[in-house]
């Protein structure tokens, strides 16, 4: 007896060009959906990051003048025609016995910067003729004056009675505004200003 013949039916395997372009179709929507959700997040985590640094030099800058003021037996401030300031004060020291610095704070508005220099011993401070940058410490830049044309620092008030107004917009990509007043916490039978000014 002989067996029956195979007959097996030749077919195509694979895709055709209609299902190959709606698959195409589809990856790239949910590869458009992907990208914009990555996308968002990376520009929120962008955004974040740079408010957070804005922030965090604001805090010191606005620290570092607060300290100073506050320890203070006298503070003077000069502004400038451009619109940069300077401000310093003679400032106890922080120690087991009283001791005395001259400690400054230079905001320039050609940087936008704000920076600091301190002596100790007590010597009197002069702003460099080419400007603080390279000697004097970096507190932080991208700093802008607020629009009613005040300066960051403002000093009001008496060398042996003074607050310091400090108004710091500082603008990276976000912009973030710390405003504060600070002020001398000095007994008057201790107001002296020598040597720093």
């Amino acid at each position: 007896m002989r067996a029956a013949p195979d007959h097996h039916v030749a077919t195509e395997d694979g895709f055709t060009l209609v299902e190959l372009l709606i698959y195409t179709m589809l990856l790239a929507i949910v590869l458009v959906i992907v990208g914009g959700f990555m996308f968002n997040s990376i520009s929120s985590s962008n955004t974040i990051r740079t408010t957070s640094q804005a922030s965090t030099e604001g805090q010191l800058i606005a620290s570092s003048l607060q300290a100073g003021i506050e320890n203070a037996t006298a503070v003077t401030g000069t502004d400038y025609p451009d619109g940069s300031a300077l401000v310093m004060a003679r400032v106890a020291t922080r120690g087991a016995t009283l001791d005395w610095q001259c400690e400054a704070w230079y905001y320039s508005a050609a940087d936008k910067a704000v920076y600091t220099t301190t002596t100790h011993p007590a010597v009197a401070i002069t702003l460099p003729t080419g400007g603080p940058k390279g000697s004097w410490s970096l507190l932080g830049d991208g700093i802008v004056p607020v629009t009613d044309g005040t300066g960051p620092l403002a000093l009001h008030g008496t060398s042996y009675s003074a607050s310091l107004d400090i108004d710091l917009p500082v603008t990276k990509s976000q912009p973030v505004h710390i405003e504060m007043t600070a002020y001398m916490r000095t007994d008057p039978s201790e107001l002296v200003s020598a040597p720093c000014f």
